[in-house]
């Protein structure tokens, strides 16, 4: 017998696979990055820390967190739905933190939509919820990695190979974002592509098609669509910069505590390229891609090798060690939760 997780095709944490692979990468980038610079003066860096600004981090990444929820609420009011901050920061995380171990950005999708369903939310105002602030979160990770890219040009920081694949990268993110503005620029293609993501995701789920519930489905996305046009992604959009915005000022923080303080050109550099690769690349959270693509960009540039290693994995350990670790107790309680009111709901139905 199927049982109700299953059912309803909830993202299943392949933990046997993940985990190891996770522990791995991770022992990796701890062990081998640090090899950059020399122990001593690594140790000697950290005694110099200045602890308020590593405080100062730490709220940094606390409204980051914060504003992804925000965003979230924000898609779900296009829909005329509801939902308070705190829960819309928990699934945040939660969601998350099962894309690292299972799916990525189609295990966070997933999850988020499952509970964002337990509490009441439309299946429309779900779907985009689980959809639309990953794709903002990656239009605003694009935007600053062409500054960032613009930085690194102007102040001749790379070499000629190296050049090359940044102009290759660059010209993969503008195909992207025209695509992008191409499909949302006309309701109808807007219409037609959530319908085919909708289908995909019906047959990958096994699921029937709900008689009518396509119809309606429509009417809500042409709603929202003419909500976002009029300037109901306004919200949206400013919870998404404010999450990248915050994430990147930890790192600025991070800087700041060791005793280098870093032109905003420089830190966009060395932050948003390695987050936009890491996002697009198959291990989970980018791990070790992001670790040495920011060392190695914050080094070309001057920084020394034992504040760049030393930030980085402080800035890494609290905008991605920490958020994960958080976010697994809260999945397991959303699942919990989720079990619960299912079989409370369906004992009245079997006694019937």
């Amino acid at each position: 017998m199927t049982s109700p997780a299953r059912a309803r095709g909830v993202p299943h944490i392949r933990w046997r696979r993940t985990l190891p692979l996770l522990l791995l990468l991770a022992i990796a980038v701890h062990v081998v990055l640090p090899q950059l610079a020399t122990l001593e003066s690594t140790a000697d860096e950290l005694r110099r820390m200045r602890w308020w600004a590593v405080a100062l981090a730490l709220m940094a990444q606390a409204i980051s967190i914060w504003a992804y929820g925000y965003t979230i609420r924000s898609v779900a009011r296009l829909t005329g739905d509801t939902i308070g901050g705190f829960v819309a920061a928990r699934v945040a995380l939660a969601a998350a933190s099962v894309g690292v171990l299972s799916g990525g950005p189609v295990g966070f999708g997933a999850a988020a939509h499952r509970w964002l369903r337990d509490r009441g939310i439309t299946a429309e105002g779900a779907m985009l919820c689980s959809v639309l602030p990953g794709l903002l979160n990656l239009t605003v990770l694009g935007a600053l990695t062409t500054v960032g890219v613009t930085y690194l040009f102007v102040h001749h920081v790379l070499g000629h190979s190296q050049t090359v694949t940044l102009a290759s990268v660059a010209i993969v993110v503008g195909c992207f974002l025209v695509a992008a503005a191409w499909v949302l620029s006309n309701v109808e293609r807007t219409r037609k592509v959530i319908a085919a993501l909708r289908h995909g995701w019906r047959r990958v789920r096994r699921r029937p098609r709900a008689q009518g519930g396509d119809a309606e489905a429509d009417r809500k996305i042409v709603d929202a669509y003419t909500l976002l046009r009029g300037g109901g992604w306004h919200r949206p959009l400013v919870g998404a910069v404010g999450k990248l915005g915050f994430d990147a000022a930890t790192l600025f923080c991070l800087f700041v505590g060791i005793g280098d303080v870093l032109h905003p050109g420089a830190l966009l550099a060395g932050y948003a390229l390695p987050q936009l690769v890491g996002n697009v690349s198959f291990l989970p959270g980018g791990l070790g891609i992001v670790e040495g693509g920011m060392t190695g960009l914050f080094v070309a540039m001057q920084v020394p090798s034992p504040t760049a290693v030393l930030a980085v994995l402080a800035y890494r350990g609290l905008s991605f060690w920490a958020p994960m670790l958080l976010g697994l107790p809260l999945a397991f309680g959303l699942e919990r939760s989720w079990h619960d009111g299912a079989h409370a709901t369906s004992k009245p139905a079997a006694r019937q």
